[in-house]
Order: C-alpha cells, then sequence, then structure tokens
C-alpha cells in the first residue's frame, strides 16, 4: 500500500486524471457534434435524467391520515470500489492497482479523519462530517456523552454537485 507523500502524491494524481479525463470526454463530446445524434449525446451527458417511481406512504404527523403517493428516485444499479477503479485507469496512465490502491488509502484517510473529528472538504466535489443524535436536558451540568442516541456520516454537496443538481431532468417510470 502507498502511504505518506508517496500516497498523497498518487491520491492528487488519480483526482487530476480523473478530472482531466471527464473535461477531455465532453470536449470531444461538443467537438463532434455534427450530427444531431452526437448533439444529444452531449446534452444526455451534461443532462442526467433521473428514473422516478411512485411510493405509498403514510403522513409522519397522522398515522391515521389516508396515505399518499409520493415520488422517489429509483436506483438503476450500484457500481464498487472495483469497478470504477479499473473504468479510471480505462482514461489515464495509471493502472487499476494503483487507481485500487490510491481510493484505498483515500477511504481510510477520510475515516481517520472523521474518527478524529474533522470536516474532511473534498474539493468542489463537497464535504463530509459527523452528525450526531442527542437527547436534551434541562441543566448545563447534567450534559453527558451518554445522551448520544446515534452519529451519521453528513455529506455537504460543493459546488459542482449542486450546479449538477439544478440541471437534472426526472421521468416517472413504471412498475
Amino acid at each position: 500500500m502507498y502511504t505518506g507523500q508517496h500516497g498523497a502524491l498518487i491520491v492528487n494524481n488519480l483526482l487530476k486524471c480523473f478530472l482531466l479525463k471527464i473535461k477531455n470526454i465532453f470536449v470531444t463530446l461538443q467537438s463532434q457534434c455534427s450530427t444531431t445524434t452526437c448533439c444529444e449525446a452531449v446534452i444526455q451527458f451534461t443532462n442526467k435524467m433521473i428514473k422516478l417511481k411512485t411510493i405509498q406512504r403514510p403522513n409522519p404527523k397522522d398515522v391515521t391520515a389516508e396515505r399518499k403517493f409520493y415520488v422517489s428516485a429509483k436506483n438503476v444499479g450500484e457500481i464498487t470500489l472495483e469497478e470504477m477503479s479499473e473504468n479510471i485507469s480505462d482514461r489515464c496512465t495509471l493502472t487499476d492497482t494503483d487507481v485500487l490502491a490510491a481510493l484505498s488509502a483515500l477511504q481510510r484517510e477520510m475515516t481517520k479523519n472523521l474518527m478524529d473529528g474533522r470536516i474532511v472538504r473534498f474539493g468542489t466535489f463537497g464535504s463530509f462530517q459527523l452528525s450526531l443524535n442527542s437527547s436534551g436536558v434541562e441543566k448545563v451540568d447534567d450534559a453527558s456523552q451518554s445522551q448520544v442516541k446515534g452519529v451519521r456520516v453528513r455529506f455537504r454537496p460543493g459546488a459542482r454537485i449542486q450546479d449538477n443538481l439544478r440541471n437534472l431532468k426526472y421521468t416517472l417510470i413504471a412498475e
């Protein structure tokens, strides 16, 4: 495994490579836009279509009230860390083993820093931080760690994701 400066250098090169390849894909699609089909590919690349499904749920504030229908995002699959590392290595000079090692080091580093109570800022992608759920007490002297009822990792999207979220399109699918 890569550690210290070598690991940080690989992670940094991986991120630069990844962002450069995404930019190159977009530029290539735009430059080949001589046909309607290709132009549609550019639009589809920049304006993702999220599939929605309907779900009937009770009103959480009044469980006796009539159930209503809500829309929810339909997942279309998943991707593993190994698959992502292979996809990234196809677009840069790093091998899939190097990419996987860098991503694994990134996972460990993010976990370590979150467990140390730090906010992990991931550039324009967003930030991760711990969020606690606790019960309240009447007096400050009664406050203690036993009030903690749960802990979660909270993700706050950065500018890049927020910009993309504004451009999302939706389609309702029948189930």
